[in-house]
C-alpha cells in the first residue's frame, strides 16, 4: 500500500508528496523529501519513517514544534487521514492501495486448430475487439463522485485552513452569514424581479391607454388639418409621462403648440413610420421597452380618411413615452 501526504492547508495547498520506504525528511532545506518553504518550518522539521505501509513520525527537534490531529507531538505512529501541522502547512497523510492488473491469456480464435501457429497481428487485432465489446477502458465516475471529490479537494482545505486559524464558534458565525446572506439572494431577488416586470407592464398599459386617447381626442381635428387646436396638455399632466406628441407621417411635430414644426428623429419613431408607410399590415400600435432610459415607448396611428386610397390610413401618430 503506497502512501503519500497532500497539503491540504497553507501555501503550497493541493501539492502532493508520495513517501518512499525507509525515512523521509520534512523541512525547509532543499535536501528533503518534502520540501516546505517558509520561514516557520525548520531545515529538517520531522522524518516520516515508512516500513511495511506502517507510518511513525518523528519530531526533529524543530522550533515550532510538530503537531498531529492539532496536539504537539514528539514521536506518533500514524493512521491514514492523519494530519500533520509543519508551520503553515497542513499535510494529510493518505493510503493509497496498489492495484493488480489481471493479465488475461488472448484466445485463439475459433476455427484455428490447436497448435497452429497464430500471426502477432491478428491476436492483436483480436485483443482490440475484445477491449471495444467490453466497452474498453476504466469505469466512468458518477457526476455525484466527482462533485464529492472535488468538494473534498477544493472546499474542504479551505474550512480545515480557516479552523486552524480561528475558532470553531467564528467558523459556524463565518458559514451561517454566508447561509443567511445566499438564502436572503436566492428569495428576494426573484420577487424583486417579479415586482419590476408588473411595474413595466402596468406603465406600457398606460402608455398605450393615453396614446389612444390622445387619437380619439384629436382625429377629427388631424382629419380637418387644424393643426392649431390639436392638443396633448391632458397627456403631458400624468404623473411619470416624459413626452405626449403628435407628428405627422413627415416627422414634424404638430402638438403640444411649444414643439410645433420641430423635426422628431427618434430612431424609434422613424423605424416604425418607415414600416408604417410601406407596410399597410403595420397600421397599429406599437410600443417598446428601452430598459437603458427606463423608459416605454408607444406610438399609435390616428386614422382619418385618405381619398386617393379610399380607404382609412395614418394621417399622423401619437406618441407617449
Amino acid at each position: 500500500m503506497a502512501m503519500k501526504l497532500v497539503v491540504i492547508g497553507g501555501p503550497s495547498r493541493g501539492a502532493t508528496y508520495f513517501l518512499q520506504d525507509g525515512e523521509n525528511s520534512i523541512g525547509r532545506a532543499e535536501n528533503n523529501s518534502v520540501v516546505l518553504p517558509s520561514g516557520q518550518v525548520s531545515k529538517t522539521h520531522c522524518t516520516l519513517s515508512v516500513r511495511n505501509s506502517r507510518v511513525e513520525l518523528a519530531d526533529a527537534g524543530s522550533a515550532n514544534g510538530t503537531f498531529v490531529n492539532g496536539v504537539l507531538v514528539k514521536n506518533r505512529v500514524l493512521q491514514p487521514r492523519d494530519r500533520i501541522s509543519v508551520g503553515p502547512f497542513v499535510l494529510e497523510l493518505v493510503a493509497q492501495p496498489t492495484r493488480a492488473v489481471a493479465v488475461r491469456p488472448q484466445s485463439v480464435p475459433a476455427g484455428i486448430p490447436q497448435g497452429m501457429e497464430v500471426p502477432a497481428a491478428a491476436t492483436a487485432d483480436l485483443g482490440a475487439m475484445n477491449q471495444s465489446l467490453q466497452g474498453g477502458g476504466g469505469e466512468q465516475k458518477s457526476l455525484v463522485i466527482r462533485l464529492k471529490h472535488r468538494f473534498d479537494e477544493v472546499v474542504l482545505p479551505v474550512l480545515h485552513d480557516y479552523n486552524e486559524r480561528q475558532e470553531t464558534a467564528t467558523l459556524i458565525i463565518v458559514l451561517f452569514a454566508i447561509f443567511v446572506v445566499l438564502n436572503i439572494g436566492f428569495t428576494i431577488y426573484p420577487i424583486l424581479e417579479q415586482s419590476r416586470e408588473e411595474v413595466l407592464r402596468e406603465a406600457q398599459n398606460k402608455a398605450k391607454y393615453i396614446a389612444q386617447q390622445i387619437d380619439e381626442l384629436n382625429r377629427n381635428d388631424v382629419s380637418m388639418g387644424r393643426e392649431s387646436v390639436l392638443s396633448v396638455d391632458f397627456a403631458e399632466s400624468e404623473p411619470n409621462m416624459r413626452e405626449a406628441l403628435i407628428v405627422n407621417m413627415e416627422g414634424r411635430i404638430l402638438a403640444p403648440a411649444a414643439r410645433l414644426n420641430e423635426g422628431y428623429n427618434d430612431p424609434f419613431f422613424l423605424k416604425v413610420k418607415s414600416e408604417m408607410l410601406r407596410d399597410p399590415s403595420k397600421w397599429r400600435p406599437t410600443g417598446k421597452r428601452f430598459p437603458e432610459e427606463s423608459a416605454i415607448r408607444v406610438i399609435h396611428p390616428i386614422m382619418v380618411f385618405n381619398k386617393s386610397k379610399q380607404m382609412n390610413a395614418p394621417a399622423a401618430l401619437a406618441v407617449t413615452m
